[in-house]
């Protein structure tokens, strides 16, 4: 593969099988020149699976280049181009720790900067009671001490909280993920294969719809790290004003708070008497690389409230590992739980996941900061316990770099942009 950052920018299409071979003809007449390509190593798990994935690249120089951007790249060993990761640009003081990168000292995350994510749950390919621990409602219908009703509905819900009884702060309105979180990932064909190292930068995201909710009325998602339990709110006002989004740190100490009317969510959350239909809406909450974000969208992508923080560090927890764990715990308790109180409200589309998570392997950029030169690039992959990269061999230069793989076209049940 060759690239000429002089001249007009070339695409290559890396393609196999016969199904395609009039397509590929007629786009090569233009801009494309065809070579076959496959992926056949598991580094790039679960962006790229290695089960002979092709992509589309986009040959070019290094201009505009950003970090976590993909990148083909050409050791000049006589190898195959390897598809990887940008973690360090030209100039910076790279480290990794505790799996996150770290850019002079600080976390990438506090500039806004947040590594990929990785789904490690997702209610539309796995039980949700399988994953979770609540208190489901029993024969008589749900009470305040067992609120939940599990079960896909004409409506779309698949999970129903039946709180509009049950005082803030009691435990019973909150369903608990039971599962550890590692660094996992589903595979081509959607099965989970299991990680060795426990992750520490997780997210959840759910779809929402209150139909009834009391003074004080709220939904709420937790994430817990280390000793840390953080917690995302979103809560009518006592005086039915309005409502606030906020960040809790160990229930009661608000770190961040966004104090809204009702203009935002207009009717979204009733206050006083059911609504016929209530509209569905997207809590999403993320705590990565020390930075937690929490915001609410309409199911069209608009923005109806956000609030984020950072913060130093988490405090320590050094578990016991249970029985057949690959080590000990270094987070207590369930890691993701989601729900609320004073509230009738139906929940559907929960997802979980987790960032890309770097191991400590190597000898360039794990036990000491690299400082990289004015040409240089720090490169990885994303399946980092398979992945030979910059942690082995040490950074790349420019030159090195061919192009940039932009979308899966091979097999046809997986096309999809990559990112």
């Amino acid at each position: 593969m060759e690239g000429n950052a002089g001249t007009k920018s070339k695409w290559t299409l890396y393609l196999g099988g016969s199904a395609l071979l009039l397509f590929v003809a007629l786009l090569a007449l233009r801009t494309f020149i065809i070579r076959p390509y496959q992926v056949t190593t598991s580094s790039m798990e679960p962006t790229i699976h290695g089960d002979g994935e092709r992509v589309l690249v986009q040959f070019g120089g290094t201009s505009g280049l950003q970090r976590y951007d993909l990148v083909v790249i050409d050791r000049g060993e006589g190898g195959p181009p390897l598809v990887k990761r940008i973690g360090g640009l030209p100039g910076e003081r790279f480290q990794l720790s505790g799996g996150d990168v770290m850019i002079g000292g600080d976390p990438a995350g506090h500039k806004g900067e947040f590594a990929p994510r990785v789904t490690l749950f997702d209610s539309a390919l796995a039980s949700i009671s399988d994953a979770f621990d609540f208190r489901a409602a029993k024969e008589g219908g749900p009470t305040s001490d067992y609120p939940w009703l599990v079960g896909k509905s004409a409506a779309g819900a698949e999970v129903t909280l039946e709180a509009f009884d049950l005082a803030p702060g009691r435990e019973y309105g909150m369903m608990r993920h039971s599962e550890e979180l590692r660094d996992s990932y589903l595979d081509g064909a959607g099965a989970l294969v299991q990680g060795a190292h426990e992750v520490n930068d997780i997210a959840v995201s759910f779809d929402f719809r209150v139909r009834r909710a009391a003074r004080n009325g709220r939904i709420r998602a937790r994430l817990v790290e280390e000793a840390d339990s953080f917690e995302a709110v979103l809560e009518i006002n006592q005086d039915q004003s309005g409502y606030s989004l906020r960040i809790e740190r160990t229930p009661g100490d608000v770190l961040a708070a966004s104090v809204l009317d009702f203009g935002g969510l207009g009717q979204a959350l009733p206050t006083s008497s059911d609504l016929e239909s209530p509209p569905w809406l997207r809590l999403t909450f993320i705590n990565c690389d020390n930075r937690l974000l929490a915001k609410v969208q309409a199911l069209s992508g608009e923005l109806l409230a956000q609030v984020a923080v950072n913060y130093d560090a988490n405090l320590p927890y050094l578990g016991v590992g249970v029985q057949g764990a690959a080590g000990p715990h270094r987070s207590v308790a369930s890691r993701v739980a989601l729900g609320g109180e004073a509230v009738t409200a139906d929940i559907r589309a929960i997802e979980i996941s987790r960032d890309l998570f770097w191991i400590p392997v190597g000898d360039f950029g794990v036990k000491a900061p690299f400082v990289l030169g004015p040409d240089e690039y720090f490169i990885l992959g994303d399946n980092s316990a398979k992945s030979a990269d910059s942690r082995l061999w040490g950074p790349i230069r420019g030159a090195s770099i061919l192009g940039r793989p932009t979308r899966i076209v091979w097999p046809m049940d997986r096309l999809r942009a990559l990112r």
